[in-house]
């Protein structure tokens, strides 16, 4: 009988390898306003291990995917969920908000890393 595969492992590993070859930054959570009760829009900022890299050249067309964009592989651990669209990666002082977000969760339980497309912030 074959033995089953260890996703908790993969997120290990996809979390060594962040650290390694990435460093520290943040995702800031952005909260919205309640809406019954009104209120200001929230920030939530949580330490995060990230890797930013340059899109391929031949997937930049200018306007979904512009030459300043990243995508951006997020470390799972220490998270209490998945970043959304919209929130914000800071990585070395640049502020990237996250267009699009793929959480690598094979199992349906384990989020193995995520990797985000990231635009500067304006």
């Amino acid at each position: 009988m074959a033995e089953k595969f260890n996703y908790v492992e993969m997120q290990t590993m996809g979390t060594e390898l962040i650290q390694e070859f990435g460093q520290v930054g943040k995702i800031i959570y952005l909260t919205q306003p309640n809406k019954v009760f009104g209120g200001k829009p929230g920030e939530n900022s949580l330490d995060a291990d990230l890797v930013p890299v340059s899109f391929e050249q031949a997937l930049i067309d200018g306007t979904n995917i512009v030459n300043t964009d990243r995508m951006i592989y997020i470390s799972s651990v220490g998270l209490p969920g998945k970043p959304s669209v919209n929130d914000v990666a800071v990585v070395s002082g640049v502020r990237y908000s996250i267009l699009d977000i793929d959480p690598y969760n094979f199992d349906g339980i384990t989020n193995v890393v995520f990797a985000a497309h990231g635009r500067v912030a304006g």
